[in-house]
């Protein structure tokens, strides 16, 4: 993604062509990062979606904030290491928004889901959201799965696949 950068002069401008200016860069938008942090079981964090928070604004350039903030966004993310940076709006996150996050384990993927409500992102600064597990809720599956074959009566032994997750 590409980042927004703003500047404004704070003196007079001569028109006369051969005067310099200074120009005092600064970010218009929120850096958003995310960094895997202790996921239990889990590998690999194959993906991420941000929904329901704001995509249109108008930029005041001479307070260089963002005003009549609107819509509703869902920005999906599905390389990512310690590089990945999202560029979004300044906001105070709405009511509703969003975070879910798919992890692997093996094979089989899970989504978890936090609200981002009461999340505020100003403009210049970076987020870093660490993504880690540490109460799980939901309905837990356990199955097992018996081998083909047979134990006699008198005894033996037989193999069983044991999957846990929800």
């Amino acid at each position: 993604q590409q980042d927004l950068l703003v500047a404004k002069s704070t003196e007079d401008i001569l028109c006369d062509g051969n005067s310099t200016v200074a120009l005092y860069f600064q970010h218009a938008l929120s850096a958003i990062k995310f960094v895997k942090g202790d996921t239990p079981g889990y590998k690999e964090i194959k993906a991420i979606q941000i929904s329901g928070i704001n995509n249109q604004g108008t930029l005041n350039m001479n307070s260089r904030s963002w005003e009549n903030t609107s819509g509703s966004a869902t920005y999906s993310i599905s390389t990512i290491d310690e590089n990945t940076v999202c560029f979004l709006m300044p906001q105070s996150v709405p009511s509703g928004a969003k975070l879910s996050v798919t992890l692997t384990n093996g094979g089989t993927e899970h989504t978890f889901e936090a609200d981002l409500e009461t999340t505020t992102w100003q403009a210049g600064h970076q987020y870093t959201y660490q993504l880690s597990i540490n109460k799980v809720t939901g309905t837990f599956k356990f199955e097992v799965t018996p081998s083909s074959s047979f134990v006699a009566i008198t005894g033996g032994t037989a193999e069983f696949t044991v999957k846990s997750y929800f």
